[in-house]
């Protein structure tokens, strides 16, 4: 007992509930009645604690039953997916499942949740339904056993996102959606998990082009989040209704719902991105209202509180239609230099949409490139609105095929008239023809339809162009950005940026004599191992190669000296093996603090030669520049 208590003052988690889950866990190692006062402690810990706290009782778990150790796993994962560890959630996730699998345990909440979650981390990692549904369709075969009305609820709505942009499969998921209206109904659930239902069909009908329906839903989330002042959601919903009134052409319903994006932001301050959004979103109707000079005002409004948001993919959408605004208006200079912003921003071109490459070559000299490439963009856009025609078509039909009316009904029983559902032929026709001319209409008036996917990606895939692959840290062009606005900070605020440069020692040898498999390995190990001696505030990225650089805000020489030898021995002590023999493994490191007047690179070439000298100096040790 007395060592329990030294090591959680060492650590600094002096809790009682803490202290007396250890005395349980050592006296006679975990049972139901431990783990229930496990995951009680674990709710009042920070995600890095919980993981500390579990990884601690790793070797208990051979006292443990099987079934507290599928809970334990569990836990686990639960405990890196709040710390945004995407890959160790899935592993532990994974033991778990196995766990309960393979000793044919007894069907409790365990599983399915596993699987659940496992899902999602898959749809982080990849947004490949292919890959993450399967979790989800085994999830819900096994909620259903279970008389857990909570998990089913979750499990119908995740699984039914498995069904969009598939006007095929459409009823299928709504069936599933009106299914958790029926347990939300009969368990007399809270405004909240309406809202999510809803939401979830809002979303089904609008990848399927079904524009208006999705409206109602989505309006309908709101209405619900609204009534437990889930501010956070009611914002979203807001954000997905402005999307929507455009795609229908409702400019007048877009507008109100802009007016009520900046009356949340104005009684919400605490959200510090709402306004930001806000004004992208003024930014994006009066774009498609053809009001240039509007535009242009909104989206410099919102570029100016781009640090207020961590969402840097949409200050790159800001940029996309402000250059066009610029060019439509013949402001070549502003159009020019939100151009090399952007570069800064979203350096590789390929990504860029065609009209915006076409301008970029048009100021660059190259027209006639620049006029095939528009020519590419209206015919690009051409091909985009027959589709969404085929598809707007196809699910249509499937309503009235399918008599989705009945599903519908008992989705919206409360409020939705059944009349408003029954979607006959001759409206179906009637509202293609509106489509026609409203497509018309657009092509006419610009080729910048592109715009019309941006606003709807708020939740696109951001985490594989930030994250490198093998080693699950920041990769170059993510750390480089970390770093130029970690500098303007420091420059601003008259504070320290120490950059950290590390370097393997000898890994050319290790790839020779060892082979890839374990270069790999040492790779991982040495970004897993330094970024466990990293603070919450620091950053750390693979910059290329075996090298690795870190980022240590308001931290001066000898702060940072004390990092690097922390993570120097770290990786010393931490050999690598092959064939049951361990090899060593040691790094070199290069520290600058950046002065107030110089680049980043400029820092980064100062650390890098004290990286040299390390080297030059027999290697396995940090050198400070001068």
């Amino acid at each position: 007992m007395q060592q329990t208590t030294i090591i959680l003052v060492l650590r600094g988690v002096w809790r009682t509930p803490v202290i007396c889950v250890f005395w349980l866990f050592w006296g006679c190692g975990l049972n139901a009645q431990t783990m229930e006062n496990l995951e009680t402690t674990l709710s009042s810990l920070t995600p890095a604690q919980q993981i500390s706290l579990l990884n601690d009782q790793k070797q208990l778990m051979e006292k443990a039953s099987y079934q507290e150790q599928a809970r334990y796993w569990y836990l686990l994962g639960l405990a890196f997916d709040y710390d945004n560890q995407p890959q160790p959630a899935i592993d532990a996730y994974s033991t778990a499942i196995n766990i309960s699998e393979q000793q044919n345990l007894r069907l409790t909440d365990t599983l399915p949740r596993s699987y659940v979650e496992r899902s999602y981390m898959k749809y982080i990692q990849t947004y490949d339904p292919n890959i993450y549904c399967e979790d989800r369709f085994k999830a819900l075969q096994l909620s259903r056993q279970l008389a857990d009305p909570e998990l089913l609820v979750k499990v119908l709505v995740q699984a039914a996102f498995c069904f969009g942009g598939k006007p095929e499969k459409l009823q299928q998921g709504l069936a599933l959606l009106v299914e958790a209206i029926d347990v939300a109904d009969k368990n007399n659930f809270d405004n909240s998990s309406y809202g999510m239902i809803y939401n979830a069909s809002g979303n089904l009908y609008q990848e399927n082009q079904l524009f208006d329906k999705a409206y109602e839903y989505i309006q309908k989330a709101y209405d619900a989040w609204a009534k437990v002042d889930d501010f956070s959601d009611m914002f979203n919903m807001q954000h997905t209704l402005v999307a929507l009134a455009i795609d229908m052409q409702n400019f007048t319903a877009a507008r109100q719902h802009v007016d009520r994006l900046f009356e949340i932001a104005k009684q919400q301050p605490q959200f510090s991105d709402f306004t930001f959004f806000s004004h992208y979103n003024a930014g994006i109707l009066a774009f498609f209202e053809q009001q240039y000079p509007l535009a242009v005002s909104e989206f410099e409004k919102a570029l100016a509180l781009r640090d207020t948001t961590e969402e840097h993919h949409f200050i790159v959408q800001s940029l996309y239609p402000l250059v066009i605004a610029y060019f439509n208006q013949g402001i070549d200079s502003k159009a020019r230099s939100t151009l090399d912003q952007l570069l800064i921003d979203s350096p590789d071109k390929n990504t860029w949409p065609m009209t915006l490459r076409a301008i970029d070559l048009y100021y660059a000299g190259n027209n006639s490139e620049a006029m095939h490439l528009m020519v590419a963009a209206n015919s690009s856009e051409v091909d985009k609105r027959r589709t969404f025609i085929a598809q707007y078509q196809h699910a249509a039909n499937t309503l009235v095929e399918d008599s989705l009316t009945k599903l519908d009904n008992k989705v919206l029983q409360q409020t939705l008239e059944i009349n408003r559902l029954q979607l006959a032929e001759e409206q179906s026709q009637k509202r293609l023809a509106q489509i026609l001319i409203a497509v018309s209409v657009v092509i006419f008036a610009a080729l910048f339809g592109f715009v019309m996917h941006l606003i709807k990606t708020r939740r696109l895939f951001k985490h594989r162009a930030q994250i490198d692959y093998l080693t699950q840290i920041a990769n170059r062009r993510t750390i480089f950005e970390l770093g130029y606005k970690l500098l303007n900070e420091a420059k601003m605020h008259n504070k320290l940026l120490s950059i950290l440069i590390i370097d393997i020692d000898h890994f050319k040898r290790v790839n020779d004599t060892l082979g890839h498999e374990v270069g790999d390995h040492a790779l991982t190990l040495v970004s897993q191992r330094a970024l466990g001696c990293l603070r919450q505030l620091d950053k750390i990225g693979r910059i290329g190669g075996e090298e690795f650089m870190v980022l240590l805000p308001d931290t001066d020489s000898k702060q940072a000296l004390d990092i690097a030898e922390r993570i120097r021995k770290e990786i010393e002590k931490s050999p690598l093996r092959k064939n049951d023999e361990d090899y060593s493994l040691t790094i070199s490191i290069g520290l600058a603090v950046a002065s107030a007047d110089e680049t980043l690179e400029s820092a980064m070439a100062r650390a890098d030669t004290a990286l040299y000298n390390a080297k030059q100096k027999g290697r396995n040790q940090v050198v400070v520049t001068s």
